[in-house]
């Protein structure tokens, strides 16, 4: 199937470059608090700009403590939310490209991605990677978004995978309450879920970040691709997940909020994808190759 990559929390770009550079033919979408690095959005020419509305999220406050120390002004220097486009082209390597410049909570940015994917006839998304806003309103508010229908794709439209970069403690177990719930939505009682820790952006230079899997992808082909050691095992049907989502997700907002206001950092590093090795918590034989997509297409 075609690939149809949509990353949350894309930092600098430096991700979804290296999958640009990679892929043929997929369609790429960035969903960041912040406007595209200009540096690296440049290199695929001028974008259309297909939606705007008003600055969501930190993006609209006056003042704003960033993780190094540093007070900025966001809606100082930003204009609005918007949503880009990048047709294909030989600057794209033929891949479509999308830029959602929006708080990950305000749904105003997924309805107008949506709208513009469902426009120009784009199948759903078959894989995704969370790495924005490390906190559980942001991750609740993602897989809101994410469950609704025609978002993921479904049991006829082939492979489906979801990664989590620091997926520990509490996003963990929220992360695995939702997963029975997007197993459900889907209709896809062949998802399995794992879990497995693996270095960042800087390779042995970095801890161990903790990863979380749900994909529909064969056993026999994650043996081969997950570091040894990782089950993945049957996704377990619950109604944990009814809970969160009904009771908890504007609890989870009011205290995002809270915390943002007294200045917490924001975890927008996009650290997952610079390493090529993976190795699993506690496994001393040392690293597994993670085998990365290497096409435009990938299947099970």
């Amino acid at each position: 199937a075609p690939i149809e990559y949509l990353e949350i929390g894309v930092s600098v770009l430096k991700c979804v470059s290296t999958q640009v550079h990679a892929w043929r033919g997929a369609t790429v979408t960035a969903f960041d608090v912040e406007d595209p690095n200009p540096t690296q959005a440049r290199k695929w020419g001028e974008p259309t700009v297909l939606a705007g509305w008003p600055l969501s999220g930190p993006r609209a406050m006056d003042t704003y403590r960033r993780p190094d120390g540093k007070t900025v002004r966001p809606s100082s220097f930003l204009l609005n939310d918007s949503l880009r486009h990048w047709p294909r082209s030989a600057t794209t390597h033929n891949n479509s490209l999308y830029y959602v410049a929006s708080d990950v909570m305000n749904p105003t940015g997924w309805r107008h991605l949506g709208e513009a994917r469902t426009e120009r006839g784009h199948a759903p998304f078959n894989l995704v990677l969370s790495d924005a806003n490390h906190h559980a309103s942001a991750l609740a508010a993602e897989i809101v978004e994410l469950t609704r229908p025609g978002v993921l794709a479904g049991a006829s439209a082939g492979p489906v995978t979801l990664l989590w970069d620091d997926c520990a403690g509490r996003l963990r177990r929220l992360v695995r309450e939702a997963a029975a719930r997007i197993a459900l939505e889907l209709g896809r009682p062949d998802l399995c879920f794992a879990q497995f820790a693996m270095p960042g952006w800087t390779g042995g230079n970095e801890g161990l970040h903790a990863t979380c899997l749900l994909t529909s992808i064969s056993p026999q082909v994650l043996g081969r691709a997950l570091p040894s050691g990782t089950v993945c095992s049957a996704v377990e049907n619950n109604r944990t997940w009814e809970r969160v989502s009904s009771r908890s997700v504007e609890g989870y907002r009011a205290l995002y909020w809270y915390y943002l206001n007294a200045a917490a950092a924001l975890a927008m590093a996009s650290r997952w994808c610079g390493s090529g090795t993976a190795r699993a918590a506690g496994d001393s034989s040392g690293p597994s190759t993670w085998v990365a997509v290497a096409s435009g297409t990938y299947a099970v």
